[in-house]
Order: C-alpha cells, then sequence, then structure tokens
C-alpha cells in the first residue's frame, strides 16, 4: 500500500489488488485504527478527505472475500501538508512601535514577509511596500513557516511575527 497523492486536507491511498481462493468483495480502509470507508473490489484506491493541516494519520487497510474473511491489514503513515495551493497573507498596519510608542502609516517603510519549509533552512523574502495589506505567494505546497515584519521609513525593522494559516 502506498499514499498516491497528499494535500493540506485529503489523501489518496493506493494498492494492489489481494487474491483470494474465494473473489474479494470489497476493501475495508481504517484511518487510525477506525473504519473510515470501504470500496468495491474493482477499485484499488481511496480518498480521504476533510482531514487536518499538517497531521500525520495511520491507515490500514484490508481485503474482505465472499464468505466474510477479512485479511491482515496492509499498512502506511501519511502526512498532510499544512498548506496546497494559492497563498495569499493580509495583514493590518500597526499602529504601535515595538516600544510602545505610537507608529504612524506615514512612518512605515514596507513591510518584509519571509517563508520557509520546515525542513529548510533559508527563508525566501519578499519586501512589500508601505500601504500594502496583502500579498499572494502564489501556489505552495508543503510544511510551511510564515513570518512578517514591519520596518519603519528609517530602515528598522520589528520582530517578526508568525502567520498562521
Amino acid at each position: 500500500m502506498s499514499v498516491a497523492s497528499t494535500l493540506s486536507k485529503q489523501l489518496t491511498l493506493a494498492w494492489t489488488a489481494a487474491t483470494d481462493n474465494l473473489a474479494v468483495t470489497r476493501y475495508n480502509v481504517r484511518r487510525n485504527g477506525v473504519l473510515v470507508g470501504f470500496v468495491a473490489a474493482s477499485e484499488l484506491s481511496y480518498g480521504d478527505t476533510g482531514l487536518a493541516p499538517s497531521t500525520t494519520y495511520a491507515y490500514s487497510v484490508t481485503a474482505l472475500d465472499a464468505a466474510g474473511n477479512e485479511s491482515a491489514a496492509a499498512g502506511v503513515s501519511a502526512k498532510t501538508y499544512m498548506v496546497s495551493g494559492a497563498v495569499s497573507m493580509t495583514w493590518v498596519e500597526p499602529t504601535e512601535r515595538l516600544n510602545g510608542d505610537h507608529l504612524y502609516l506615514t512612518d512605515i517603510g514596507g513591510y518584509q514577509i519571509r517563508y520557509r519549509l520546515v525542513s529548510a533552512a533559508n527563508f525566501t523574502t519578499v519586501n512589500i511596500p508601505a500601504g500594502a495589506t496583502t500579498y499572494n505567494l502564489g501556489n505552495l505546497m508543503g510544511d510551511y513557516l510564515f513570518e512578517i515584519a514591519t520596518y519603519d521609513t528609517s530602515g528598522l525593522y520589528s520582530d517578526y511575527v508568525p502567520v498562521g494559516l
């Protein structure tokens, strides 16, 4: 059994056909030990939807024959991605500096978004001009960390703030 595809909220499992001295009639699919579905013997895949992003699941598949006998389970573990598809960030312009002083909109020089795969060492950074409050990062797939910082017209940066999607 293998994972045929992985997205942020769904997985597709695939396996090879089981053989039996009686006809195989269906396959039972379990997620974390709980039966979540079954497919006809002619189907060799199962799509599981409505999952939580960035979560690991344990799957097993068993074959049932015409007499109701169930085979030993074949298993696989799979993790959904945090994101898959278009990623757009939206934020509110800050009104306060780190030290608590008021930050006027005319003092904002812009924003810097940085993001990376959890498994990567380096961030990709994007500078956004002042006045913007949204940015489209394009299509991403994987477990990403997203952060944003504000910089003022003097080039002083705030701390990076984690962004949850």
